[in-house]
């Protein structure tokens, strides 16, 4: 193992950016089909009750999934069922026929996974049926394929999850096809005008937003200083432990970061590159060292959240976490208990989550970073021989 006494941390999530939040427009711009919520999983269950989708439908889910993003959904009523996903991480399409026709599934929910474009226009084409909910999984990357700020072609919903992507507090949102579903407006009118702020409640926002930057200051000095593993089993275990399911589902307003954020495309341009360049960058290297990029080709728009790597050692992810690289696995130990159960029926799923490896990418990672990363991994190798 590297010597990693006072290394620094190589951190899994992007820092604040406080040029840009002090100096991007942070006026809301209003979209008439957008609605913000604390998290991504409260505009899932928004989305499915704006529908009207009956309780004790059914619904059919991607078996790779976390379980905080289904579990308010069951909560509620709704029956899941749950389809394995193919070696590209799609819903095989006859495979899905055959779900929704037997379950009579009333919505489907389609997953963009680590930020690649799934295969939700075969999907639509090859369904064809009109009463059935689609709803498209962008909550690993809004900045792909223009997704968070194009109008909605396809689905009828869309969910999104910017704290995954951007330094921000909260982040989920829910956006609707407009296009085919205009009779909703109303209804989302009525949901925005819940979300007016009183004096108290701005400033609590306000001062929520203001901790949250604070923290992640600390969060990097710490990193930076190298006190301390915060990838170390035990804190992870800790973290973990404590993975918040606040269950808060009614409509908000975004915090001034996700105004300041989403609303300069001259900041969305920088992070793209700067992103686009680091996947680059790695996979190049990965490749001398003889690993394979698990997605081979790319859609000229999307801008991926990490990485991605296998591991069928079952080694690296420890040895990078144990030398302060922030890797990452999905969902982790947030997959279904039912899919870890049920091996036999979701043999992808439990395979992917144990073995594929999230190498970070966005925006805080710098060159030394990416050296950091190569070099570990090169160690790692050398350690094996």
């Amino acid at each position: 193992m590297l010597k990693n006494i006072f290394l620094s941390n190589v951190v899994s999530r992007p820092f604040p950016s406080l040029k840009d939040l002090l100096f991007s427009s942070k006026i809301e711009k209003d979209k008439k089909d957008t609605i913000y919520f604390k998290y991504g999983r409260n505009a899932l269950l928004s989305g499915l009750k704006l529908f009207e989708i009956p309780m004790s439908s059914t619904i059919i889910v991607p078996s790779y999934m976390c379980n905080s993003f289904i579990q308010p959904v069951l909560d509620y009523g709704y029956k899941i069922i749950f389809q394995d996903i193919n070696h590209e991480l799609n819903f095989d399409i006859d495979e899905l026929k055959k779900n929704i026709l037997d379950s009579d599934a009333k919505a489907i929910i389609v997953v963009n996974f680590f930020g690649f474009k799934s295969n939700i226009d075969e999907i639509k084409k090859s369904l064809n049926l009109p009463s059935l909910i689609i709803i498209e999984d962008h909550s690993h990357s809004y900045l792909s394929n223009n997704a968070f700020s194009q109008p909605l072609l396809i689905p009828d919903m869309a969910i999104f999850s910017l704290r995954k992507n951007l330094p921000v507090i909260n982040g989920g949102v829910l956006r609707i096809n407009l296009n085919k579903n205009s009779s909703l407006i109303p209804k989302i009118d009525m949901l925005k005008k819940s979300t007016k702020l009183n004096t108290f409640t701005k400033i609590k926002n306000f001062k929520d937003s203001i901790f949250y930057i604070l923290i992640r200051i600390v969060e990097f000095i710490v990193s930076s200083s190298g006190m301390f593993n915060i990838y170390s089993k035990k804190i992870t275990n800790i973290k973990n432990s404590s993975t918040n399911h606040e269950k808060i589902y009614k409509p908000i307003k975004p915090s001034f970061m996700i105004n300041a954020y989403t609303n300069s495309k001259k900041y969305e341009s920088k992070i793209s590159q700067k992103i686009l360049e680091n996947y680059n960058n790695i996979n190049k290297k990965m490749e001398s060292l003889g690993f394979k990029p698990f997605f081979k080709d790319m859609s000229k728009n999307c801008v991926p959240q990490y990485a991605i790597f296998l591991d069928q050692s079952g080694e690296l992810f420890d040895y990078l976490r144990e030398n302060r690289i922030g890797v990452s696995r999905w969902p982790a130990h947030e997959i279904p208990k039912e899919v870890v159960n049920s091996k036999a029926c979701f043999p992808n799923s439990n395979y992917f989550n144990n073995n594929l490896i999230l190498l970070p990418i966005h925006q805080s990672i710098q060159n030394k970073h990416q050296k950091r990363i190569l070099d570990t991994i090169a160690s790692w190798q050398d350690e094996k021989v």
